[in-house]
Formats: structure tokens, C-alpha cells, sequence
């Protein structure tokens, strides 16, 4: 069978690097015009063919006028409903669009296998995904990554995809927490957190974090018990104050500052106000002190690193998946106002 000939091969002939052979086929404007006829001559000399995927995403790349045919970016959920993901949805649009890629989104269980879903991303023109996270641990099993150039966005209940991912900073928010409750100096102080069916990744960094923030309690003479874990449903918020409220502690890190507007039958709240609390996330309520996912730079880093990944053609699952995480921001609020 005749082997395939790569832009590698045509830019040997010539002298040339590939990024020049590959800028030349493509009719790039800051080539000279002597360059690109040579390239293009020896091309057809060599009997090259170009692959239609990378050929779509050159003249999106680089062409003057970038074709309608565009190569495109999709961000891919396993089923509908799972989780909303809407803060990340809208910053990952206007990443990919930036970067000029068409955009799709897809749901994987809306077609009847993932062979299915995957032949028709590819005749959309995708070339890459962002993959978010699932609520199904088996989501993902079998999906032909070696399609497409992938990456995923925060970790969910989902078995291990062996993708590199973009997360947010679990593990050091909980220990930046831990030292601001040291700083005060509370008599007593807890940590509460949700435990799932299964743990995601984030959940394992919360909780190997929490152990070591007792620990560090421990050596300040803070009084504390061991983190304690609520498993996540409809009751694990108004328990979790009430725990609270039982246990009288000065200061508590708490999953998120909901906790803190729970009310009992008689309208009071549950949580009294003179337990200081900091939430390691800040989606329920305003004034508390606590830490805010930086969903723009994750959606950001996240498609950056796509962008690496299709422009090199790096399909498939990585040798050495990256976990790049993205730090949390500090908002201070009543209780911790520094």
C-alpha cells in the first residue's frame, strides 16, 4: 500500500518547515507568493493529499477569508437533565467563538450509541471537545476518544475519563480556609462537607485537605472533631446547621453559605449568627465570607489548551493526563471581614 504523504515529508524536500508548507497550501497572505507556488508544485509532485478534518481547521486557522466549512469546538455533556453547568456553558462559548471555531453543543444520550453520537460531531465538522462533567458514574465508558482532541472541565460522579482537565483549586482553597479560621483564633472550630454515592476528584482533595486542617487545628489548640461528611440530598443543608448548632462551635467551614440561611418551624435560623463560618463557595447568598470559582479563567484555560491540543493533532487520551487548577478567589464577609 503507497504510504501517505505528510507535510513533514514536503517540507524535507524543500528545506522548508512544516509550519511554512502548511501556511503555503492554505494560501496564507504573509507567505510569499514564489513560496506557495513552489510548495504547491511540489505537493502535487509528491501526490499529497491533505486529511478534510485538519484541511477544515487551516482554513479557519489561517486563511484571509476563513471558510464556512469552519472547524469546530464542541462542549459535550453525557445526558440531559444532568448538572445546569450553565456558568461554564456561556464563558466556553465565547472562548471557542474568539478563537475562531464554530461552536456545538451535544448530549451524547440523545443519539441511540456513542458510535452514533461521535460520527455525527464529526460531520459537523467537530474537532475537538469539552468534555463537563456527569452525574452517571458509567457516562463516558467506551466513547471513541481517538477521534477528537479532548479535555475536560471540573470533575462529577463520572468514572475516571483519563482526560487531562481544567479544575477548580479544591484542595487549596479548603487549606487557605483552614489557616484563616487558625488566624482568629476561635476556641472550637468544624468542617463540613457533602459526601456523594461516589466521590469526585474534587471531593477526595476536599477531604484529604479537611484532614490535614484538623490536624493543623489540633497543634493550635483549637478543639475540633473530625471533619464531618452529610451525604448530598434535599436534608444534608438544614442538618449540617443543625450539627452545628448542637456542637456550639466559635468558627466552621461549610460546603456553602446556604447552610447559614436555614430556618426552623418557628422562622429563626437554625445556624446561630455568633458561629463564624467560611464557605468554599459562594453560589448561595451574599455578605458571607467565602471563596468564588473562577469560572471565566477555567473555561479560558480550558479552551486554550484545546486549542494546543487540535493545532499539534493530539487525539485520543494523553500518555500523562494534566490537572491544571485554577486557584478560587477570597471574599471576605461577616464573620471573616480580612
Amino acid at each position: 500500500m503507497k504510504q501517505s504523504v505528510s507535510l513533514k515529508d514536503i517540507a524535507k524536500a524543500l528545506g522548508l518547515n512544516a509550519s511554512t508548507v502548511s501556511r503555503s497550501l492554505s494560501n496564507h497572505p504573509r507567505i510569499p507568493s514564489a513560496t506557495r507556488e513552489q510548495v504547491k508544485a511540489q505537493a502535487e509532485k509528491m501526490g499529497y493529499r491533505p486529511d478534510p478534518a485538519l484541511r477544515r481547521l487551516a482554513e479557519r486557522r489561517w486563511a484571509s477569508h476563513p471558510a464556512k466549512s469552519a472547524a469546530s469546538v464542541a462542549v459535550v455533556q453525557w445526558a440531559q437533565p444532568d448538572y445546569g453547568l450553565a456558568e461554564f456553558k456561556k464563558p466556553l462559548g465565547i472562548m471557542i467563538r474568539s478563537l475562531g471555531y464554530g461552536y456545538e453543543q451535544f448530549f451524547v444520550t440523545d443519539y441511540p450509541d456513542v458510535e452514533s453520537a461521535a460520527r455525527i460531531m464529526e460531520a459537523r465538522g467537530v474537532v475537538g471537545l469539552i468534555v463537563l462533567p456527569s452525574k452517571d458514574p458509567a457516562a463516558w465508558l467506551n466513547f471513541p476518544w481517538e477521534r477528537f482532541a479532548a479535555v475536560q472541565v471540573v470533575s462529577g460522579e463520572e468514572l475516571p475519563t483519563g482526560l487531562s482537565m481544567v479544575n477548580y483549586d479544591s484542595f487549596g482553597t479548603m487549606l487557605d480556609a483552614g489557616r484563616r479560621v487558625e488566624r482568629a483564633r476561635p476556641a472550637s472550630a468544624a468542617v463540613c462537607l457533602f459526601r456523594q454515592l461516589r466521590e469526585s476528584a474534587t471531593d477526595e482533595q476536599d477531604h484529604a485537605a479537611a484532614l490535614l486542617v484538623v490536624e493543623r487545628w489540633k497543634k493550635a489548640r483549637i478543639a475540633c472533631k473530625a471533619p464531618q461528611f452529610f451525604f448530598a440530598n434535599p436534608d444534608a443543608l438544614p442538618h449540617m446547621a443543625q450539627w452545628l448548632a448542637k456542637e456550639r462551635v466559635e468558627a466552621a467551614i461549610i460546603p456553602n453559605s446556604a447552610v447559614c440561611l436555614w430556618t426552623a418551624a418557628n422562622g429563626n435560623k437554625i445556624l446561630p449568627e455568633e458561629i463564624r463560618t467560611i464557605a468554599l463557595n459562594s453560589r448561595s447568598g451574599e455578605g458571607f465570607a467565602c471563596y468564588e470559582h473562577q469560572y471565566d479563567h477555567i473555561a479560558r484555560r480550558a479552551v486554550q489548551h484545546l486549542d494546543s491540543l487540535i493545532r499539534h493533532d493530539e487525539r485520543g487520551l494523553p500518555a500523562l493526563p494534566e490537572l491544571i487548577s485554577i486557584p478560587n478567589l477570597w471574599v471576605p464577609g461577616a464573620g471573616f471581614p480580612e
